[in-house]
């Protein structure tokens, strides 16, 4: 064999090789005396050719100068800088590389690496994507990195195409972007996918007595209903873990409006879906709140849908009377397409002539028009003010003529009965709400139906003038 031949010995006592003393490499130890002080031995080596530290790789991450030992959970190699060793991933733009390390990566092709991913498991393009996530735009992927990979890796043309509609669709049932109650969804009538897996709980405890348990990882909707009748909210369809619903009149968040119901546990065994009936009125918004009990999470499906309190269809359009638009004309007809049937359609107010058309302190002459519709409501928005501690921009009032009398009186609710504005061939509007230096918005409203495009008047500072 070439060796040399020791008689009676034994080779741990005897045969010599370095011994890592922690990351302190010994020459001529044998075995033994490299195992009495806790070393690594290494038969025949020396510590001019031995490293005593070296890079350990794990699964997603990677530590320099570290001993054999110390990685027991990982791979160690000896002598190695994790740079040079370790592979995983590397994104250029939205191409990626697979097996790379993270000089090759880096130094080579300039990109961005991640250690012990694959190209199947991530998406480049959801790196600084741009773009909302829940609406369709030009490009790949979006600009919330967690959403943008849990639909790439449902859709993988998300990543690589388009962020085309369907991926718009998927990041809605998968991503919570509707999380808080400021963001929730408009939510049609039909089946509308959900996942509430990646929410947090932002409404309160004011359901079945307060129990703390209801809507945990709630997400958010609101439903403009089109129709007056009875609105029925299931989540029956595939929905795969115990959940809670609630729904409240108005769109308002802080505070929310009144809760019309509160479900849980209604269809399938016990701890399954909700179920909700209520009653909606044609123009208003509805939230609709959706959580888990205790916590609990998952997907599943909403179904919306409405029953009219008058489903006959008496102008024969082919809707109910309780969801019509325009009832007596078609609304199927919306020659310029704002929503609004041809055969009801507002025009907005217009400014009134001379002499009426000078700007003042505290009020605006308008011309109401609509003069074949005669009654109608005129609603007032102020939209913008210098003035300090005036009522806040966005606030409306409703403009109320008295038979006779073309002045209008304050209100900050909707007339009873709207005034006939046939009567008027200039309106005044004037009291607290009109200020200096302000502007509003002056729009026609008949019901649901808001004149397409409102006024725009303006109020100005002049000292000494009303």
């Amino acid at each position: 064999m070439g060796g040399t031949w020791f008689v009676g010995d034994t080779c741990d006592s005897v045969c010599l090789g370095a011994c890592c003393d922690g990351a302190t490499c010994l020459d001529d130890h044998t075995a033994g005396t490299c195992a009495s002080l806790g070393g690594v031995f290494r038969l025949g080596s020396n510590c001019a050719t031995r490293s005593c530290s070296g890079a350990c790789c794990e699964s997603l991450t990677c530590t320099d100068a570290v001993t054999e030992p110390a990685c027991s959970s990982g791979t160690w190699l000896e002598g190695q800088v994790c740079n040079d060793v370790c592979f995983g991933a590397c994104c250029t733009g939205t191409s990626c590389t697979d097996g790379i390390t993270e000089s090759g990566c880096v130094g080579g092709l300039g990109g961005l690496f991640f250690l012990g991913n694959d190209c199947g498991s991530m998406f480049c393009a959801c790196l600084g994507g741009a773009g909302d996530c829940v609406s369709p735009h030009a490009g790949v992927g979006c600009e919330t990195e967690e959403c943008c990979n849990a639909v790439c890796s449902q859709n993988s043309t998300c990543c690589n195409r388009e962020w085309s509609s369907a991926c718009a669709d998927l990041a809605r049932a998968s991503c919570a972007e509707n999380d808080n109650c400021a963001d929730a969804f408009a939510i049609p009538e039909g089946i509308t996918p959900f996942d509430n897996s990646l929410s947090t709980t932002d409404g309160p405890a004011d359901c079945l007595s307060g129990d703390s348990n209801v809507g945990t990882k709630d997400i958010w909707y609101v439903h403009d209903s089109a129709c007056t009748g009875d609105m029925t909210v299931s989540l029956c369809l595939n929905t795969n873990y115990d959940n809670t619903l609630q729904i409240y009149e108005t769109a308002a968040c802080a505070p929310l409006g009144v809760q019309l119901g509160c479900g849980d546990d209604s269809c399938g065994p016990g701890g399954g879906p909700a179920t909700l009936t209520v009653p909606v009125v044609q123009g208003t918004q509805y939230l609709i709140r959706t959580g888990g009990w205790g916590g609990s999470f998952g997907s599943g499906e909403i179904n919306l849908f409405i029953s009219p309190a008058d489903p006959a269809d008496d102008d024969g359009d082919g809707v109910a009377n309780s969801c019509d638009i325009c009832p007596g004309g078609d609304d199927n007809i919306d020659n310029n397409g704002n929503g609004i049937p041809d055969a009801c359609e507002l025009g907005s107010p217009t400014l009134a002539p001379a002499p009426h058309d000078i700007l003042k302190n505290r009020y605006m002459s308008i011309e109401p028009g609509n003069t074949s519709l005669g009654v109608f409501d005129i609603k007032v928005t102020l939209t913008s003010t210098q003035v300090i501690g005036a009522t806040a921009v966005g606030s409306s009032w409703w403009a109320n003529a008295p038979d006779g009398e073309c002045i209008s009186i304050v209100g900050t609710t909707r007339p009873a009965t709207p005034p006939n504005w046939n009567v008027c061939s200039i309106v005044h509007l004037t009291g607290c709400p009109v200020i200096p230096t302000s502007l509003y918005d002056i729009a026609a409203v008949d019901g649901i139906i808001v004149s397409d495009s409102p006024l725009v008047a303006a109020t100005q500072a002049k000292p000494g003038v009303k």
